[in-house]
């Protein structure tokens, strides 16, 4: 999940940038201030400072995860990969690229909203300052729910990349990580992936080998930290 990680990252780093921009023009008489946070697009705004480039560098973390896939599916001697199922990874990048970019258009007038009616309250500069970066602390960008959700999609996208690049009898492993935030269900599943050794098919993950809830697509859940390994044996390449 380090992709999603750093484009969250990233895109802390744009709504600064243009909190500094939009601090900037905090200068003359409030009517002359709320005239400018009026005209200004925040959503454009929020593109100029980097919003856009952050999202493009996410993005093409999904086309090097299915690049990655189809070398290792090469390696193992496979042939024959289907446009239609690669067109259909194509479909989920545009969609996951048009609800970013909806949630940064959202978060824009949102938050120009609530800034123009926190200027009209203010009677000095600095009351107008403040009322401004409250604003920003008030309606972030990155909130727990954006992150989890941009996780839980970079997830997604990858199993369903697994499930259209490798055939049926593919042997997979279970990575996760044990902490305590470990849910119970993975802990389970932790326990009976050391009981197969040689890997388990996707049907055999479906079928209840890692627990009853566990399955290919969602693993433990939403938001789970596991991930499938590639299991690469002589077995594969027979």
């Amino acid at each position: 999940m380090q992709a999603a990680d750093k484009f969250i990252t990233d895109i802390e780093k744009t709504v600064e940038i243009f909190k500094n921009r939009l601090m900037k023009i905090s200068k003359g008489s409030q009517q002359e201030i709320l005239l400018l946070v009026s005209e200004l697009d925040f959503y454009d705004e929020l593109i100029k400072a980097g919003y856009l480039k952050s999202l493009k560098n996410f993005l093409d973390e999904y086309e090097e995860t299915v690049d990655s896939l189809l070398a290792q599916a090469k390696g193992l001697g496979l042939k024959g990969f289907s446009q239609i199922r690669l067109g259909q990874l194509e479909a989920m990048t545009q969609l996951d690229a048009e609800w970013l970019l909806g949630s940064a258009e959202a978060y824009g007038a949102q938050l120009k909203s609530s800034m123009v009616k926190g200027i009209t309250q203010g009677s000095s500069i600095i009351q107008i300052k403040d009322s401004m970066l409250q604003t920003f602390e008030k309606f972030p960008l990155t909130t727990n729910q954006l992150t989890v959700a941009v996780n839980q999609s970079f997830t997604n996208y990858r199993n369903v990349s697994l499930k259209n690049i490798f055939p049926a009898d593919q042997k997979y492993i279970l990575t996760h990580p044990a902490d305590g935030k470990t849910r119970v269900i993975c802990q389970y599943a932790i326990a009976q992936m050391a009981n197969s050794p040689k890997g388990l098919t996707m049907a055999e993950i479906d079928g209840g080998a890692l627990g009853g809830e566990y399955s290919f697509m969602n693993l433990g859940g939403f938001n789970c930290r596991g991930e499938w390994d590639i299991l690469e044996t002589k077995e594969n390449e027979s």
